[in-house]
């Protein structure tokens, strides 16, 4: 698509969408959220608040066309590289002889698969930028930075002294509060499909959507060890290694089970590595980066990797410090779109088990499924 389509392509979705938010959520007089485009010509998206918590709800969701462009031409080349099936042998050994290409394709034209990709890591964006006005991050950090926080970046420009200690901490948990946010928010658009026999479909193009998102952010980083939060992200690998198991939790809860009853954990998580394995090595090629350590690029066992249990513990800490803050200030979004840490995960970093509600504890028909 050309700069112009591709703009009314998009713009034609998230005003549907921000139509359908402020119906939902901004009916008080003076709320309103608005979202736009932005020519900045950097790889960027932001969310801003424009009232304190006392005044009606005035937010923004900022996309700038570089990154709608960027994204774009990383979905036709993914495309392209499954199609030229350079690595099927590989896919066939590491997914048991299944076609990665053909179950993305099944039952749909390349087109409608490009465009749900597409819609997917542009949702996954916005969802992502409106958890953080819902819970009103900017003022959780206000606390702990002299900067200005009512404007939340996904890239964020470099500052001369990078954030370290309880203001990272604070910064890398609400990050994580938000990408919990979108996941939950396009688990349960996913489930509204028409036909449920093709919801496993795209649950691939979801998975693409948001594994490429992340790529794109992050450039070239693969997995860092980092066992205490610095700067103001997470490291693109541990945002993808929590949201791995999520989608699998959210789609296989109560939530949603009966409106798709064979659709179990097991087919949800081989999904959701499929799709993340291929667009990792993917964009391993892509960046040329074939000579670096392949498996940081990868999905594995969070639990295993270098330092990954220290940071969880000091993020899952933080959360349980602000959490009541959080639901104190927070504009809309209860359960099930509040950052939960499962019991077993809280155990494993040493941390007090939750004795609030989880995915886990979900029963069909007795939960506040409104975003």
């Amino acid at each position: 698509m050309k700069l112009n389509e591709l703009e009314s392509f998009t713009s034609d979705k998230l005003n549907q969408l921000t139509k359908d938010l402020n119906a939902l959520h901004y009916t008080n007089d003076g709320d309103r959220l608005t979202w736009g485009f932005s020519p900045a010509i950097e790889i960027n998206a932001w969310a801003e608040s424009f009232t304190t918590r006392d005044q009606p709800a005035y937010h923004s969701v900022t996309l700038t066309q570089q990154l709608v462009i960027s994204i774009h031409r990383d979905i036709e080349d993914y495309l392209c590289y499954l199609e030229s099936h350079q690595d099927d042998a590989l896919f066939c050994r590491v997914f048991d002889g299944v076609d990665h290409l053909s179950s993305m394709l099944n039952g749909f034209t390349r087109e409608q698969c490009f465009k749900n990709i597409y819609l997917a890591a542009i949702v996954w964006i916005y969802y992502h930028e409106l958890g953080h006005l819902s819970q009103e991050h900017g003022l959780i950090r206000k606390k702990y930075v002299s900067e200005n926080t009512s404007k939340i970046a996904e890239c964020f420009a470099h500052s001369r002294e990078p954030l370290t200690g309880k203001a990272a901490a604070i910064f890398h948990t609400t990050e994580i509060a938000a990408d919990f946010y979108s996941v939950v928010c396009c688990c349960r658009d996913l489930t509204q499909a028409d036909s449920p026999e093709i919801v496993p479909v795209i649950l691939h193009h979801l998975f693409c959507g948001i594994t490429l998102a992340i790529h794109r952010f992050h450039g070239d980083q693969g997995f860092i060890p980092q066992q205490v939060p610095e700067g103001k992200h997470p490291k693109p690998l541990v945002r993808l290694e929590l949201m791995y198991p999520l989608v699998a939790e959210v789609l296989s809860s109560g939530l949603y089970e009966s409106r798709h009853p064979d659709f179990d954990k097991k087919n949800i998580l081989e999904i959701t590595s499929q799709s993340a394995f291929t667009v990792a090595l993917f964009w391993l090629k892509k960046k040329s980066l074939a000579d670096q350590r392949n498996a940081d690029y990868f999905l594995q066992s969070i639990l295993f990797k270098p330092g990954v249990i220290d940071y969880l513990k000091i993020i899952i800490d933080t959360w349980d410090e602000i959490e009541d803050e959080i639901l104190s200030l927070k504009r809309f979004g209860d359960f099930p779109f509040i950052l939960t840490f499962s019991d077993q995960l809280r155990e494993r970093a040493g941390c007090r088990i939750n004795k609030k509600k989880q995915l886990s504890d979900s029963d069909d028909g007795e939960n506040d499924t409104d975003q």
